[in-house]
């Protein structure tokens, strides 16, 4: 398992309820580490980053990428990776973090849940994937609804 290093991406894009810190603001218990790190909000010790479970490589951690990944598996739509844009200047043609979306992107039963600053969120991947995905998801409401 990786430690986060100088990487704190996740300090600043996540919401934190329990201490009330909202989205891409900078968490007032961040100086260059976690000064709760022990005491931590439950919100923080249970984030599972992609990077850190070695599931990228080590170029893509999220301060170098520009992007935190959240891979998950949803029932009855399969893997979808979570991706949050942390710094967009990272996230430009050529950069790492462009080559990771497009590689996610890419992937053989991948959807990817992109969301930039503003909040808005992309569906991305392949357009089979998509199709399935929401068709899925479809499926999924109407079930709830009945």
């Amino acid at each position: 398992m990786r430690d986060c290093g100088k990487c704190n991406a996740c300090c600043i894009i996540f919401p934190i309820s329990e201490i009330k810190k909202e989205r891409n603001t900078k968490c007032k218990y961040l100086d260059g580490s976690c000064t709760i790190y022990a005491t931590r909000p439950k919100t923080c010790s249970s984030y599972d980053c992609s990077w850190l479970k070695g599931n990228l490589m080590e170029n893509e951690r999220p301060d170098l990428s520009g992007l935190i990944v959240t891979n998950s598996i949803i029932e009855s739509v399969g893997p979808v990776s979570t991706v949050h844009v942390v710094y967009e200047d990272l996230i430009e043609q050529g950069t790492i973090g462009s080559l990771l979306l497009n590689r996610l992107i890419k992937e053989e039963n991948e959807i990817v849940m992109f969301q930039k600053l503003t909040g808005n969120v992309s569906v991305l991947g392949r357009p089979e994937n998509i199709k399935n995905f929401m068709a899925k998801a479809v499926e999924v409401r109407e079930q709830r609804i009945q």
